[in-house]
Protein backbone atom coordinates (compact mmCIF):
# COMPACT_ATOMS: atom_id res chain seq x y z
CA UNK A 1 0.00 0.00 0.00
CA UNK A 2 1.12 3.59 -0.57
CA UNK A 3 3.14 4.95 2.32
CA UNK A 4 0.84 7.92 2.73
CA UNK A 5 -1.94 5.43 3.39
CA UNK A 6 0.16 3.04 5.47
CA UNK A 7 0.84 5.76 8.00
CA UNK A 8 -2.88 6.22 8.48
CA UNK A 9 -3.97 2.66 9.14
CA UNK A 10 -2.55 2.17 12.61
CA UNK A 11 -5.46 2.12 15.02
CA UNK A 12 -7.75 -0.23 13.17
CA UNK A 13 -4.85 -2.40 12.04
CA UNK A 14 -3.65 -2.82 15.61
CA UNK A 15 -7.13 -3.84 16.70
CA UNK A 16 -7.18 -6.34 13.85
CA UNK A 17 -3.81 -7.92 14.61
CA UNK A 18 -4.44 -8.18 18.34
CA UNK A 19 -7.46 -10.30 17.49
CA UNK A 20 -5.32 -12.38 15.13
CA UNK A 21 -2.62 -12.87 17.73
CA UNK A 22 -5.18 -14.13 20.22
CA UNK A 23 -6.96 -16.38 17.76
CA UNK A 24 -4.17 -17.98 15.78
CA UNK A 25 -0.93 -17.94 17.70
CA UNK A 26 2.64 -17.62 16.45
CA UNK A 27 2.64 -16.32 12.91
CA UNK A 28 0.08 -13.54 13.47
CA UNK A 29 2.24 -12.27 16.35
CA UNK A 30 4.87 -11.53 13.75
CA UNK A 31 2.21 -9.46 11.93
CA UNK A 32 1.57 -7.60 15.19
CA UNK A 33 5.27 -6.77 15.44
CA UNK A 34 5.25 -5.55 11.84
CA UNK A 35 2.34 -3.20 12.43
CA UNK A 36 3.85 -2.08 15.73
CA UNK A 37 6.90 -1.06 13.74
CA UNK A 38 4.64 0.97 11.51
CA UNK A 39 3.54 2.97 14.55
CA UNK A 40 7.03 4.37 14.90
CA UNK A 41 6.84 5.73 11.35
CA UNK A 42 3.38 7.22 11.70
CA UNK A 43 2.55 10.84 11.32
CA UNK A 44 -0.28 12.59 13.14
CA UNK A 45 -2.91 12.15 10.42
CA UNK A 46 -6.22 10.58 11.33
CA UNK A 47 -6.87 6.96 10.40
CA UNK A 48 -8.09 6.45 6.84
CA UNK A 49 -10.59 3.61 7.22
CA UNK A 50 -10.68 2.98 3.47
CA UNK A 51 -6.91 2.40 3.52
CA UNK A 52 -7.33 0.06 6.50
CA UNK A 53 -9.79 -2.07 4.58
CA UNK A 54 -7.61 -2.14 1.49
CA UNK A 55 -4.68 -3.24 3.63
CA UNK A 56 -6.73 -5.95 5.35
CA UNK A 57 -7.83 -7.35 2.00
CA UNK A 58 -4.30 -7.22 0.63
CA UNK A 59 -2.77 -8.92 3.67
CA UNK A 60 -5.25 -11.78 3.61
CA UNK A 61 -5.07 -12.20 -0.16
CA UNK A 62 -1.28 -12.60 -0.13
CA UNK A 63 -1.30 -14.79 2.99
CA UNK A 64 -0.04 -12.45 5.69
CA UNK A 65 3.18 -13.63 7.36
CA UNK A 66 4.42 -17.09 6.44
CA UNK A 67 7.50 -19.15 5.66
CA UNK A 68 7.45 -19.70 1.87
CA UNK A 69 9.62 -22.80 2.34
CA UNK A 70 7.16 -24.54 4.67
CA UNK A 71 6.02 -27.56 2.61
CA UNK A 72 2.27 -26.89 2.66
CA UNK A 73 2.70 -23.17 2.06
CA UNK A 74 5.08 -23.86 -0.81
CA UNK A 75 2.52 -26.13 -2.48
CA UNK A 76 -0.09 -23.36 -2.35
CA UNK A 77 2.37 -20.76 -3.60
CA UNK A 78 3.19 -23.10 -6.48
CA UNK A 79 -0.55 -23.48 -7.16
CA UNK A 80 -0.99 -19.70 -7.28
CA UNK A 81 2.04 -19.32 -9.52
CA UNK A 82 1.10 -22.16 -11.88
CA UNK A 83 -2.42 -20.79 -12.31
CA UNK A 84 -1.11 -17.32 -13.16
CA UNK A 85 1.59 -18.67 -15.46
CA UNK A 86 -1.02 -20.73 -17.35
CA UNK A 87 -3.14 -17.64 -17.93
CA UNK A 88 -0.19 -15.43 -18.83
CA UNK A 89 1.14 -17.96 -21.34
CA UNK A 90 -2.10 -17.94 -23.29
CA UNK A 91 -2.76 -14.22 -23.02
CA UNK A 92 -3.25 -12.31 -26.28
CA UNK A 93 -0.88 -9.39 -25.86
CA UNK A 94 -2.01 -7.58 -29.03
CA UNK A 95 -5.84 -7.65 -29.03
CA UNK A 96 -7.75 -5.66 -31.63
CA UNK A 97 -11.29 -4.35 -31.07
CA UNK A 98 -13.48 -3.42 -34.04
CA UNK A 99 -16.75 -3.47 -32.09
CA UNK A 100 -19.07 -0.49 -31.90
CA UNK A 101 -19.55 0.15 -28.17
CA UNK A 102 -18.91 -3.52 -27.57
CA UNK A 103 -21.20 -4.73 -30.36
CA UNK A 104 -20.33 -6.70 -33.51
CA UNK A 105 -23.88 -7.35 -34.68
CA UNK A 106 -25.79 -5.47 -37.37
CA UNK A 107 -29.44 -4.42 -37.16
CA UNK A 108 -30.63 -7.89 -38.19
CA UNK A 109 -28.81 -9.45 -35.24
CA UNK A 110 -26.11 -11.19 -37.27
CA UNK A 111 -22.36 -10.63 -37.32
CA UNK A 112 -21.54 -7.48 -39.26
CA UNK A 113 -19.08 -8.51 -42.04
CA UNK A 114 -17.42 -5.10 -41.82
CA UNK A 115 -16.43 -5.67 -38.18
CA UNK A 116 -13.73 -8.32 -37.72
CA UNK A 117 -13.87 -9.82 -34.19
CA UNK A 118 -11.11 -12.40 -34.69
CA UNK A 119 -8.48 -10.71 -32.51
CA UNK A 120 -10.79 -9.24 -29.91
CA UNK A 121 -9.92 -11.29 -26.85
CA UNK A 122 -7.44 -11.41 -23.98
CA UNK A 123 -7.94 -15.14 -23.53
CA UNK A 124 -9.08 -17.13 -26.56
CA UNK A 125 -11.70 -19.15 -24.68
CA UNK A 126 -13.40 -15.89 -23.71
CA UNK A 127 -13.90 -13.83 -26.91
CA UNK A 128 -15.00 -10.29 -26.13
CA UNK A 129 -17.88 -8.33 -27.57
CA UNK A 130 -21.48 -9.05 -28.50
CA UNK A 131 -20.76 -11.24 -31.49
CA UNK A 132 -23.40 -13.98 -31.66
CA UNK A 133 -26.96 -14.90 -30.81
CA UNK A 134 -25.60 -16.41 -27.58
CA UNK A 135 -25.40 -13.06 -25.83
CA UNK A 136 -25.43 -14.84 -22.46
CA UNK A 137 -22.02 -16.41 -23.09
CA UNK A 138 -20.71 -13.28 -24.81
CA UNK A 139 -21.30 -11.31 -21.61
CA UNK A 140 -19.73 -14.02 -19.44
CA UNK A 141 -16.46 -13.49 -21.28
CA UNK A 142 -16.03 -10.12 -19.53
CA UNK A 143 -16.44 -11.66 -16.10
CA UNK A 144 -14.05 -14.54 -16.82
CA UNK A 145 -11.46 -12.27 -18.41
CA UNK A 146 -11.25 -10.29 -15.17
CA UNK A 147 -11.15 -13.54 -13.18
CA UNK A 148 -8.02 -14.65 -15.03
CA UNK A 149 -6.40 -11.23 -14.70
CA UNK A 150 -7.11 -11.27 -10.98
CA UNK A 151 -5.28 -14.61 -10.65
CA UNK A 152 -2.25 -13.10 -12.35
CA UNK A 153 -2.35 -10.08 -10.03
CA UNK A 154 -2.39 -12.40 -7.02
CA UNK A 155 0.77 -14.19 -8.15
CA UNK A 156 2.43 -10.83 -8.83
CA UNK A 157 1.88 -9.81 -5.19
CA UNK A 158 2.50 -13.16 -3.46
CA UNK A 159 5.98 -13.57 -2.01
CA UNK A 160 7.55 -16.89 -2.93
CA UNK A 161 5.93 -17.07 -6.35
CA UNK A 162 8.32 -17.14 -9.29
CA UNK A 163 6.13 -14.43 -10.79
CA UNK A 164 6.36 -12.22 -7.69
CA UNK A 165 6.92 -8.60 -8.79
CA UNK A 166 7.44 -9.67 -12.41
CA UNK A 167 7.36 -6.36 -14.21
CA UNK A 168 6.76 -7.85 -17.63
CA UNK A 169 3.65 -9.63 -16.41
CA UNK A 170 2.50 -6.49 -14.60
CA UNK A 171 2.76 -4.52 -17.85
CA UNK A 172 0.63 -7.14 -19.61
CA UNK A 173 -1.92 -7.09 -16.78
CA UNK A 174 -2.23 -3.31 -16.90
CA UNK A 175 -2.51 -3.36 -20.69
CA UNK A 176 -5.26 -6.01 -20.53
CA UNK A 177 -7.17 -4.02 -17.92
CA UNK A 178 -6.95 -0.81 -19.97
CA UNK A 179 -8.05 -2.63 -23.14
CA UNK A 180 -11.00 -4.41 -21.54
CA UNK A 181 -12.14 -1.26 -19.77
CA UNK A 182 -11.80 0.93 -22.84
CA UNK A 183 -13.57 -1.40 -25.27
CA UNK A 184 -15.85 -3.73 -23.32
CA UNK A 185 -16.54 -2.58 -19.77
CA UNK A 186 -16.84 1.16 -19.98
CA UNK A 187 -19.78 2.57 -18.11
CA UNK A 188 -19.97 5.60 -20.40
CA UNK A 189 -19.96 3.74 -23.72
CA UNK A 190 -20.52 0.01 -23.51
CA UNK A 191 -24.11 -1.14 -24.10
CA UNK A 192 -25.01 -4.11 -21.90
CA UNK A 193 -26.07 -7.38 -23.49
CA UNK A 194 -26.61 -10.96 -22.37
CA UNK A 195 -26.17 -12.22 -18.82
CA UNK A 196 -26.87 -9.45 -16.32
CA UNK A 197 -24.78 -11.28 -13.69
CA UNK A 198 -21.51 -10.70 -15.51
CA UNK A 199 -22.09 -6.95 -15.81
CA UNK A 200 -23.52 -6.25 -12.39
CA UNK A 201 -21.76 -8.75 -10.12
CA UNK A 202 -19.09 -10.96 -11.68
CA UNK A 203 -17.03 -8.29 -13.44
CA UNK A 204 -17.23 -5.68 -10.64
CA UNK A 205 -16.04 -8.23 -8.09
CA UNK A 206 -13.07 -9.61 -10.02
CA UNK A 207 -12.14 -6.20 -11.43
CA UNK A 208 -12.40 -4.68 -7.96
CA UNK A 209 -10.21 -7.33 -6.34
CA UNK A 210 -7.62 -6.92 -9.08
CA UNK A 211 -7.46 -3.17 -8.47
CA UNK A 212 -7.11 -3.65 -4.71
CA UNK A 213 -4.27 -6.12 -5.21
CA UNK A 214 -2.49 -3.72 -7.58
CA UNK A 215 -3.54 -0.50 -5.87
CA UNK A 216 0.03 0.78 -5.58
CA UNK A 217 0.74 0.06 -9.24
CA UNK A 218 -1.83 2.57 -10.50
CA UNK A 219 -2.02 6.26 -9.85
CA UNK A 220 -5.03 7.56 -7.94
CA UNK A 221 -6.75 8.93 -11.03
CA UNK A 222 -6.59 5.56 -12.78
CA UNK A 223 -8.06 3.71 -9.82
CA UNK A 224 -10.93 6.15 -9.49
CA UNK A 225 -11.56 6.09 -13.24
CA UNK A 226 -11.91 2.33 -13.24
CA UNK A 227 -13.98 2.28 -10.05
CA UNK A 228 -16.33 4.95 -11.41
CA UNK A 229 -16.88 2.99 -14.59
CA UNK A 230 -17.69 -0.16 -12.64
CA UNK A 231 -20.26 1.74 -10.59
CA UNK A 232 -22.26 2.47 -13.73
CA UNK A 233 -23.11 -1.24 -13.93
CA UNK A 234 -23.92 -1.75 -10.24
CA UNK A 235 -27.45 -1.84 -8.87
CA UNK A 236 -28.36 -0.98 -5.30
CA UNK A 237 -31.24 -3.37 -4.77
CA UNK A 238 -33.46 -5.99 -6.33
CA UNK A 239 -31.36 -9.06 -5.54
CA UNK A 240 -32.04 -12.00 -3.23
CA UNK A 241 -29.93 -14.67 -1.55
CA UNK A 242 -26.35 -14.94 -2.77
CA UNK A 243 -26.91 -12.35 -5.50
CA UNK A 244 -27.65 -9.78 -2.79
CA UNK A 245 -24.40 -10.46 -0.93
CA UNK A 246 -22.39 -10.54 -4.16
CA UNK A 247 -23.81 -7.08 -4.84
CA UNK A 248 -22.78 -5.82 -1.41
CA UNK A 249 -19.28 -7.25 -1.90
CA UNK A 250 -19.02 -5.29 -5.16
CA UNK A 251 -20.21 -2.15 -3.38
CA UNK A 252 -17.60 -2.59 -0.67
CA UNK A 253 -14.84 -2.83 -3.27
CA UNK A 254 -16.17 0.29 -4.95
CA UNK A 255 -16.12 2.11 -1.62
CA UNK A 256 -12.56 1.25 -0.66
CA UNK A 257 -11.21 1.98 -4.13
CA UNK A 258 -12.97 5.32 -4.66
CA UNK A 259 -13.08 6.24 -0.93
CA UNK A 260 -16.75 7.07 -1.35
CA UNK A 261 -18.92 6.53 1.74
CA UNK A 262 -22.16 6.39 -0.23
CA UNK A 263 -21.45 2.75 -1.16
CA UNK A 264 -21.46 1.87 2.53
CA UNK A 265 -24.82 3.54 3.01
CA UNK A 266 -26.23 0.94 0.59
CA UNK A 267 -24.56 -1.89 2.53
CA UNK A 268 -25.81 -0.63 5.90
CA UNK A 269 -29.35 -0.46 4.55
CA UNK A 270 -29.33 -3.75 2.68
CA UNK A 271 -27.44 -6.24 4.84
CA UNK A 272 -29.81 -6.27 7.85
CA UNK A 273 -32.60 -7.20 5.43
CA UNK A 274 -30.52 -9.94 3.77
CA UNK A 275 -29.62 -11.45 7.13
CA UNK A 276 -33.22 -12.14 8.14
CA UNK A 277 -34.61 -15.66 7.83
CA UNK A 278 -36.92 -16.46 4.94
CA UNK A 279 -40.30 -18.15 5.02
CA UNK A 280 -40.55 -18.47 1.23
CA UNK A 281 -38.29 -18.04 -1.78
CA UNK A 282 -34.57 -17.34 -1.54
CA UNK A 283 -32.48 -17.15 1.61
CA UNK A 284 -31.84 -18.97 4.87
CA UNK A 285 -34.52 -20.89 6.77
CA UNK A 286 -34.56 -21.56 10.48
CA UNK A 287 -34.20 -25.31 9.87
CA UNK A 288 -30.80 -24.77 8.20
CA UNK A 289 -31.91 -24.84 4.56
CA UNK A 290 -30.58 -22.26 2.10
CA UNK A 291 -32.68 -21.73 -1.04
CA UNK A 292 -31.77 -19.99 -4.30
CA UNK A 293 -33.86 -19.61 -7.45
CA UNK A 294 -37.04 -19.84 -5.38
CA UNK A 295 -37.13 -23.61 -4.89
CA UNK A 296 -33.69 -25.24 -4.85
CA UNK A 297 -31.68 -26.23 -1.75
CA UNK A 298 -28.30 -24.63 -2.37
CA UNK A 299 -26.36 -24.52 0.91
CA UNK A 300 -23.28 -25.87 -0.87
CA UNK A 301 -23.61 -23.72 -4.01
CA UNK A 302 -25.07 -20.24 -3.89
CA UNK A 303 -25.18 -20.59 -0.12
CA UNK A 304 -21.39 -20.82 0.01
CA UNK A 305 -21.18 -17.43 -1.65
CA UNK A 306 -23.81 -15.91 0.59
CA UNK A 307 -21.88 -17.10 3.66
CA UNK A 308 -18.38 -16.16 2.53
CA UNK A 309 -19.38 -12.74 1.19
CA UNK A 310 -21.26 -11.97 4.39
CA UNK A 311 -18.26 -13.07 6.45
CA UNK A 312 -16.04 -10.81 4.32
CA UNK A 313 -18.32 -7.82 4.88
CA UNK A 314 -18.35 -8.34 8.65
CA UNK A 315 -14.58 -8.84 8.65
CA UNK A 316 -13.81 -5.71 6.63
CA UNK A 317 -16.28 -3.42 8.34
CA UNK A 318 -15.42 -4.53 11.90
CA UNK A 319 -14.28 -1.64 14.13
CA UNK A 320 -15.17 0.96 11.52
CA UNK A 321 -18.04 3.44 11.52
CA UNK A 322 -19.86 1.03 9.19
CA UNK A 323 -19.60 -2.00 11.50
CA UNK A 324 -22.66 -4.22 10.98
CA UNK A 325 -23.04 -4.93 14.68
CA UNK A 326 -22.94 -7.92 17.01
CA UNK A 327 -26.67 -8.69 16.86
CA UNK A 328 -26.42 -9.14 13.11
CA UNK A 329 -23.24 -11.19 13.52
CA UNK A 330 -25.12 -13.60 15.82
CA UNK A 331 -27.42 -14.46 12.92
CA UNK A 332 -24.41 -15.38 10.77
CA UNK A 333 -22.96 -17.57 13.52
CA UNK A 334 -26.28 -19.41 13.53
CA UNK A 335 -26.04 -19.87 9.76
CA UNK A 336 -22.71 -21.61 10.23
CA UNK A 337 -23.95 -23.93 12.95
CA UNK A 338 -27.32 -24.74 11.37
CA UNK A 339 -26.66 -24.58 7.61
CA UNK A 340 -23.00 -25.54 7.12
CA UNK A 341 -21.49 -27.56 9.93
CA UNK A 342 -24.06 -30.35 9.38
CA UNK A 343 -23.44 -30.62 5.62
CA UNK A 344 -19.66 -31.05 5.69
CA UNK A 345 -18.16 -34.45 6.49
CA UNK A 346 -14.38 -34.80 6.85
CA UNK A 347 -14.09 -31.54 4.93
CA UNK A 348 -16.33 -32.57 2.02
CA UNK A 349 -19.45 -30.55 1.25
CA UNK A 350 -22.29 -32.98 0.54
CA UNK A 351 -23.49 -33.15 -3.07
CA UNK A 352 -27.17 -33.07 -2.15
CA UNK A 353 -26.70 -29.44 -1.12
CA UNK A 354 -24.55 -28.32 -4.08
CA UNK A 355 -27.11 -28.03 -6.89
CA UNK A 356 -25.55 -27.53 -10.30
CA UNK A 357 -22.12 -27.16 -8.73
CA UNK A 358 -21.84 -30.94 -9.00
CA UNK A 359 -21.32 -30.52 -12.77
CA UNK A 360 -18.35 -28.15 -12.42
CA UNK A 361 -14.80 -29.42 -12.14
CA UNK A 362 -13.51 -26.36 -10.29
CA UNK A 363 -16.17 -26.37 -7.55
CA UNK A 364 -15.83 -29.83 -6.03
CA UNK A 365 -16.88 -31.26 -2.65
CA UNK A 366 -13.55 -30.46 -0.93
CA UNK A 367 -13.44 -27.00 -2.45
CA UNK A 368 -16.88 -26.35 -1.04
CA UNK A 369 -15.51 -27.29 2.37
CA UNK A 370 -12.58 -24.93 1.84
CA UNK A 371 -14.84 -21.96 1.09
CA UNK A 372 -16.92 -22.66 4.20
CA UNK A 373 -13.79 -22.98 6.36
CA UNK A 374 -12.42 -19.72 4.94
CA UNK A 375 -15.64 -17.94 5.93
CA UNK A 376 -15.56 -19.45 9.42
CA UNK A 377 -11.96 -18.32 9.90
CA UNK A 378 -12.94 -14.75 9.04
CA UNK A 379 -15.88 -14.83 11.42
CA UNK A 380 -13.79 -16.38 14.21
CA UNK A 381 -11.56 -13.33 14.37
CA UNK A 382 -14.29 -11.17 15.91
CA UNK A 383 -16.69 -13.79 17.32
CA UNK A 384 -17.13 -14.38 21.06
CA UNK A 385 -14.53 -16.84 22.34
CA UNK A 386 -16.88 -19.78 22.76
CA UNK A 387 -18.10 -19.46 19.17
CA UNK A 388 -14.61 -18.92 17.74
CA UNK A 389 -13.35 -21.96 19.66
CA UNK A 390 -16.17 -24.13 18.34
CA UNK A 391 -15.53 -23.01 14.74
CA UNK A 392 -11.83 -23.80 15.06
CA UNK A 393 -12.50 -27.23 16.55
CA UNK A 394 -14.82 -28.10 13.68
CA UNK A 395 -12.29 -26.91 11.09
CA UNK A 396 -9.56 -28.94 12.77
CA UNK A 397 -11.63 -32.09 12.38
CA UNK A 398 -12.42 -31.34 8.73
CA UNK A 399 -8.73 -31.01 7.85
CA UNK A 400 -7.43 -33.92 9.92
CA UNK A 401 -7.01 -36.08 6.83
CA UNK A 402 -4.46 -36.12 4.02
CA UNK A 403 -7.02 -35.78 1.24
CA UNK A 404 -8.39 -32.44 2.45
CA UNK A 405 -4.91 -31.10 3.09
CA UNK A 406 -3.83 -32.03 -0.43
CA UNK A 407 -6.95 -30.43 -1.89
CA UNK A 408 -6.30 -27.25 0.10
CA UNK A 409 -2.72 -27.00 -1.13
CA UNK A 410 -3.81 -27.13 -4.79
CA UNK A 411 -6.92 -24.94 -4.77
CA UNK A 412 -5.70 -21.57 -6.04
CA UNK A 413 -7.93 -21.68 -9.13
CA UNK A 414 -11.20 -22.16 -7.20
CA UNK A 415 -13.77 -19.55 -8.35
CA UNK A 416 -14.77 -16.90 -5.79
CA UNK A 417 -12.23 -18.30 -3.28
CA UNK A 418 -10.75 -15.05 -2.03
CA UNK A 419 -7.91 -16.08 0.30
CA UNK A 420 -6.39 -19.51 -0.51
CA UNK A 421 -2.94 -18.85 0.98
CA UNK A 422 -4.39 -17.23 4.09
CA UNK A 423 -6.50 -20.36 4.59
CA UNK A 424 -3.41 -22.60 4.34
CA UNK A 425 -1.54 -20.53 6.92
CA UNK A 426 -4.42 -20.41 9.39
CA UNK A 427 -5.47 -24.04 9.02
CA UNK A 428 -1.85 -25.09 9.51
CA UNK A 429 -1.75 -23.04 12.72
CA UNK A 430 -4.96 -24.67 13.94
CA UNK A 431 -3.66 -28.17 13.30
CA UNK A 432 -0.45 -27.39 15.18
CA UNK A 433 -2.31 -25.91 18.16
CA UNK A 434 -2.67 -28.72 20.70
CA UNK A 435 -5.13 -26.68 22.78
CA UNK A 436 -7.74 -27.04 20.02
CA UNK A 437 -9.62 -30.33 20.20
CA UNK A 438 -11.38 -31.52 17.02
CA UNK A 439 -15.11 -32.16 17.33
CA UNK A 440 -17.49 -34.12 15.11
CA UNK A 441 -21.25 -34.40 14.69
CA UNK A 442 -21.35 -38.18 14.44
CA UNK A 443 -24.57 -39.60 15.85
CA UNK A 444 -26.61 -36.44 15.27
CA UNK A 445 -29.57 -35.97 12.94
CA UNK A 446 -30.36 -32.72 11.15
CA UNK A 447 -33.76 -32.33 9.51
CA UNK A 448 -33.94 -29.54 6.92
CA UNK A 449 -37.57 -29.72 5.87
CA UNK A 450 -37.63 -26.56 3.76
CA UNK A 451 -35.15 -28.26 1.43
CA UNK A 452 -36.41 -31.84 1.84
CA UNK A 453 -33.00 -32.91 3.16
CA UNK A 454 -31.97 -35.04 6.16
CA UNK A 455 -28.42 -35.51 7.44
CA UNK A 456 -27.70 -38.31 9.91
Amino acid sequence: MRKKNITRILAASLSFVVTLATAFGGMPNVRAQTVAGMVQEADEESVNEFAVMRQKFFDMAVGGVYDPNEPGVKLMIDSINETAQLYWDKMNKAPVCNAMNGNYLNESGTLDPALDPSKDYIFAEYPLGHRSSDAYMNANSIHFTFQYIRAMALAYQTKGCELYQNQEMLADIKSAIAYTWENHYNGDRTVKYGNWFSWELGAPIYFGETLILLYDEFDEAEVKKYAASTRKFLKQSGYTGANATWCMRAHMYGAILSEDESYFAVIKKTMPEVLQYSTSGDGYYTDGTFVQHVFYPYNGGYGLMCLTDTALLFHRLANTQWDLGQSNAELVYDWVRDSYEPIVYDGLCMDMFRGREITRTDTTQPRGGLVIANAMLMLAESAPKEIADQFKSVIKQWFSNDYMMDQMYHSADTPWYKFPLDTVVKVSNLLADESIEPITFDGNTFQMNAGARTVH
